[in-house]
């Protein structure tokens, strides 16, 4: 098995990016459902007060904590892309595979990290281009 680091973040943007961008939503909606949940309790807590004064009172308490919540959201991104990384690495090396055996080429064994997902489907796809290459070359 290869335990070198991967040179190329985005492998596949449509892949990579759209956990991103789910990543961003998200946040964004429990950022959202906290804030709710504040405005109601102080609501059902409190003295009644119009909702424009509730959430100028949840930005003057809760405003810095709410904030500091956007520090996590890259750190999080960035988690969530390099776990994307373990399993659409793999899958891009084995669709790319797939291509040149349907092609008609032969391919290199493929060799993933320690830590990439799938493992054994290259196994899998190692033994029949194997096979593939065996009859070819008997014909």
């Amino acid at each position: 098995m290869n335990t070198c680091r991967r040179s190329i973040f985005f492998i596949d943007r449509k892949v990579q990016g759209a956990l991103v961008v789910r990543t961003g939503i998200y946040w964004l909606f429990c950022l959202f459902s906290v804030s709710l949940m504040l405005i109601c309790w102080s609501a059902y807590t409190g003295p009644l007060k119009p909702f424009g004064v509730l959430v100028a009172e949840l930005y003057h308490r809760h405003g810095p904590v709410l904030l500091a919540s956007l520090i996590l959201l890259p750190i999080a991104t960035m988690d969530v892309l390099r776990l994307s990384n373990r399993f659409v690495g793999p899958a891009w090396r084995m669709r790319t595979a797939l291509s040149e055996l349907a092609a008609g080429r032969a391919i290199e064994p493929l060799n993933f990290r320690d830590d990439d997902y799938w493992t054994d489907l290259a196994g899998n796809l190692n033994e029949v281009a194997l096979r593939l290459n065996q009859s070819d070359s008997r014909s």
